[in-house]
Parts: structure tokens; sequence; C-alpha cells
């Protein structure tokens, strides 16, 4: 077999076992392989989903893979990850542009550039990226989501009320959703309103605690109205 397919073989394999769950057989199969970059990606997401290893030790694979490639997309996208983790949203930026300058219409690569700005509280520079998501996929519901979050925040309740509802109808049951649009309806003082969402939300999952605090922060509101 010759050693490109091996190398494919192995990151199948690795593949696999990642879904099974079993991280430390997924590093077994590349553990000859810390010359390639995907290899040296998927150990380091091993060593931190499977808490194998530690993100530092995460962390010196990111460089070694950078060492080899410094504008790998995946491996910037990762690195940027780990930062975000860490709140260190400007340095987590950094390896996002670099990402993006490879696959500029990457969209998760451009959802997590506006996460950072929300982060470091620039609503509307995390606008710009939110919206930029959902001009390459409609269907991103997480980037509906957080747009009205951050509408929210700048007071522009109406707007932030028009993206709930358009990422509700791609996701009827979507608890983050149903939450912030009463959240956000509430803070419009349509207590009314906010009290179906919240129930709405309850009624997808009963379990949720920040639902049940919502919903009775609204039917106070409404019984003092």
């Amino acid at each position: 077999m010759a050693n490109e397919d091996k190398i494919e073989n192995a990151l199948l394999l690795a593949t696999l076992k990642i879904r099974e769950g079993k991280y430390e057989e997924a590093v077994s199969h590349l553990s000859d392989y810390a010359n390639n970059i995907e290899a040296l990606n998927i150990i380091a997401y091993c060593y931190r989903k499977g808490n194998i290893k530690t993100k530092e030790d995460a962390f010196v694979l990111y460089q070694e893979a950078l060492l080899i490639d410094p504008k790998d997309p995946l491996t910037n996208f990762n690195m940027a990850t780990l930062f975000y983790d860490q709140e260190e949203y400007n340095t987590a930026l950094q390896y996002l542009e670099t990402a993006l300058t490879q696959t500029p219409n990457d969209v998760k690569c451009i959802y997590n550039k506006a996460l950072c700005y929300e982060g470091l509280s620039n609503y509307q520079q995390a606008l710009n990226s939110y919206r930029k998501a959902i001009e390459i996929d409609k269907k991103y519901v997480k980037a509906y989501n957080n747009i009205g979050h951050c509408l929210t925040k700048l007071g522009n309740y109406k707007e932030a009320q028009e993206y709930y509802k358009s990422g509700l109808l791609l996701d009827t049951s979507n608890i983050k959703l149903l939450n912030n649009f009463g959240i956000c309806l509430k803070k419009d003082s349509l207590i009314s309103d906010s009290i179906d969402c919240f129930k709405k939300c309850l009624q997808t999952d009963p379990q949720i605690s920040l639902g049940h605090f919502n919903y009775g922060v609204s039917l106070k509101k409404a019984v003092n109205h």
C-alpha cells in the first residue's frame, strides 16, 4: 500500500473511532503520521475532547502543524478555538483571519469570528460577521439567534424579533431561540408574547431552568401591569 493510501486509511480509522468515542484508539491509528497536518489536528482534537491530555498538549500539536503550513485553515481555526475558550478573543481573531485568507466563505470561521467580536462586546462587528454567515448559508440557525442577541444588546428590539422569527421558521423547537426571543419581547414590554415564548420553550424542554426563571419573571411583570 502506498504511503498516501496508508495515511488516508489511518485517518479514516481514527475518524471512525472518534465517532465511537474511543479517542485513545483514534490517536493510536495516527501515531506514525506526526508530519501530517490533518493527523496532528485529529490527535489534538482527541486530546481535548477525550481528556487524554491537556489543552497545552493540543496547543503544541497545532504549533507543529503550523510549522508545516502556517496558513493551514483547519489548524488556524482550531488554534482560534483554543484561544476563544480561554477568552483571548483578539488572539483568536488573528488565527481566524489567517484561516479566512484561505477559505473566505467558511461559515464556521465567519461565525466564530463573530463570536469573538461578541466576546469583546463589539456587537456591530459581530453583526457584520453573523450577517455574512447567513448570506452564505441561509439555514445557519445559530447565526439568527446571535444576531437577535446582538440587536437586543444594542436596544434594537423590533429588528431582533424579526431575526428570531426567521430562525424559528428554520427550527421551531430551538430552545436558545425561544428563550432569547422571549427575553427580547420582555425587554420590549411585550409581556404576553414573552410569556407565550417561554411556555413554548418549557414545552420543548420542561427541565430548562432558565426557561422557568424567565417565565416566572414575565408572569410577575404581567401581574404588576
